[in-house]
This record gives C-alpha cells, structure tokens and sequence, in this order.
C-alpha cells in the first residue's frame, strides 16, 4: 500500500495500492455524516431540498458528460440526470418522480407512469424496434384480466398480419391468438384497412360470419332528422364534389313503431337533388318524394 488507514485494532479502513486503486472496508459518507447501512456510498448536500450529486466526466479534455441528483419539489422526491455544465436546473432530459413512480424524458413534472415529450420539431417522439422476424408490438394489458391482452404489431417477414403491415391482435377472448387473434389490419403497400380480415382487397374491407355487420347510427330522433352517405369525386378542376346520395328520413318516432323513408339523390348542373324515394309503405316514387301507389312516376 502507498497510503494505508487503519482503526485501533488495526483492520483497514482505507487503503490506495501502488496501481492507484483504493478501497474503504465500510460504508461511506461525503458531505454528510448521516450515513445508513442500505449503500455504500452517501452523498450530501448543503440544502435539505437538494441531494448530492455525482457528476461523470469525459476522459478526453476533463468536459463534462452528465450529472445524476436528488432534489424535492412540493413534497416529491425526484431523481435526474442533468447533462454537460447544466448542474443547477431542474430541466433535465431525465426525471424520475420517486414518490409517484414516474419517469418523464423531456419533462420535469411526468403525469403518467411513462410520459415523453419532444421539445423539437421533429414529429418522432419514440421509436422501437424488434429483432424478430414477426415484428415489432406494444402490448397492452388491462388488470385483474387473467389471459387478455391487446397488441399493436408492425408485421415482418413472418408476421401474422402480412409483411409490414399494423395489425390490432387480440389475445385470450374467443377466435383469438395466432392469425385468428388480428381483428384490424391496415395494409402497408395499399393503405386498405381490413377488420376481420389480414388481408384487405377495398379501402375498407369488412369480414364477418354474422348476420348484422355494419350499423351508421345517428343519436336524434327528430322527424327532421336525415342521415347521408355521399358519394364523391374531384370535378374538372381537382375540387371534390358529391355527385350521388343516398339519404335516410325519420318519418315516424314513435317507440317500437318507428318509420322511415330511403331516397336517392344524383347531381345535375353541380345541385344535388332526389330522383327516387322508397316509402315506409313501400311505395315507389320516382320524381316524386309522396308516391301514392306502389309505383309512381311523374315527369
């Protein structure tokens, strides 16, 4: 030993060896002398908010790299790393709220267990990536769901859904797990979205053994309530324009004797107008929204 301390009973305490390495036989306390028996090393600070810093250094240059503190704040306790000279501010890339069990990257106040925020205008706030030929996921996991959970997966190579495609898998609830489990998949090379299929042919293409498959509710029960489905193009000039209607009435309200009227609307000289409509009587009309017969026409 070069340097060498030791207690009454001679057991070293601390000891630097000719290879410039030292060693304390015990904890430790640097700037305080409220030293516990959980570490071996306590750091101190001269305010009661503040904890003690360790600072990591580059070898080239002696600059700094990062800082690692302790600190309170309205009653919580947090914990952040500090980057290059910046050893005074709470404005750290790297905050963990300790009380709380938070971790904020980008923010001193995290409001969730993970919260991120870019302060730049790049629109990537994360990224993750997978070495695995199925893909990359998130899976999500509700408590006290024994066996369900819900993942977002960008398909590779072998991936369920389709080469590099975003599949919404289902795990542990009926037709789920495997291929069974994508209940929504939207296409990488189309941009076609498939629910209940993996492999959509149309923007969105819809597949299910069931009787009842799509439903457009509109929550007013008005006898002027109307609800559309348009159908649109671009016109000479690349303006999008409806060119056809098909259009839904509420005629009667009434509960469980509810009555409705189905018309059809097509575009002439840019004003979209009804050419047919099909009664809650069945009745027929073309030309005319009140046919009187099964089938009437009027010019």
């Amino acid at each position: 030993s070069i340097f060498a301390v030791a207690d009454i009973s001679g057991v070293p305490i601390f000891d630097v060896n000719s290879s410039g390495v030292s060693y304390f036989d015990g904890n430790v306390g640097i700037g305080t002398t409220n030293i516990g028996t959980q570490s071996n090393l306590y750091l101190g600070a001269s305010s009661s908010s503040e904890g003690g810093q360790i600072t990591l250094q580059k070898a080239t240059g002696g600059t700094l790299a990062a800082h690692i503190d302790a600190y309170t704040s309205g009653g919580t306790d947090f914990m952040r790393v500090l980057s290059g000279t910046d050893t005074a501010t709470t404005a750290a890339p790297f905050v963990f709220n300790l009380t709380d069990t938070r971790l904020g990257i980008g923010t001193t106040s995290p409001g969730n267990k993970l919260h991120v925020v870019e302060g730049t205008s790049t629109w990537e706030t994360a990224e993750f990536q997978s070495s695995s030929t199925t893909g990359c996921g998130i899976t999500l996991v509700g408590a006290n769901v024994s066996g369900l959970q819900w993942s977002m997966i960008a398909n590779a190579s072998s991936g369920g859904a389709g080469v590099n495609n975003l599949g919404f898998h289902l795990t542990g609830v009926g037709s789920s797990g495997g291929s069974a489990g994508y209940k929504m998949t939207i296409q990488a090379s189309s941009g076609n979205i498939g629910i209940g299929t993996t492999a959509p042919n149309y923007v969105l293409d819809i597949s299910k053994n069931n009787a009842s498959i799509l439903n457009l509710h509109r929550p007013n029960s008005s006898t002027a309530a109307a609800s559309f489905l348009d159908f649109s193009f671009n016109t000479a000039n690349a303006t999008k324009a409806v060119y056809a209607r098909i259009r839904s009435d509420v005629e009667v309200n009434t509960n469980s004797a509810q009555g409705g009227d189905l018309s059809f609307h097509t575009a002439n000289a840019g004003t979209v107008g009804e050419v047919m409509r099909l009664t809650q009587e069945g009745n027929v009309g073309i030309g005319t929204d009140a046919p009187p017969q099964k089938l009437s026409l009027f010019a």
